[in-house]
């Protein structure tokens, strides 16, 4: 079992590069890639987390995907990772 303060602590050794790289070069761009790729860290690493926590980061990465070739990837990515628990209902 894991206790929620190593699930915490994984989140955050996850974000440290991505917030070290966002403070030394701050642009609009990046930090929309920050706030998808920190939702993302909490989907992944999280201790409880519903499948209902992937929307954020889909709605980030629709609302750049035009601008960013790797936020079109990543849609693609995050966009199925939802549907298995939608098709059971």
């Amino acid at each position: 079992m894991i206790a929620p303060w190593v699930a915490a602590a994984l989140v955050l050794l996850a974000l440290l590069p991505a917030a070290a790289s966002l403070w030394a070069r701050p642009q609009p761009q990046r930090f929309a890639a920050m706030v998808a790729y920190s939702c993302l860290c909490g989907f992944w690493l999280g201790y409880h987390v519903h499948e209902k926590a992937i929307l954020p980061v889909r709605c980030v990465c629709m609302c750049v995907c035009c601008e960013i070739l790797v936020m079109c990837v990543c849609l693609c990515m995050v966009s199925n990772s939802g549907k298995e628990q939608y098709h059971v209902l």
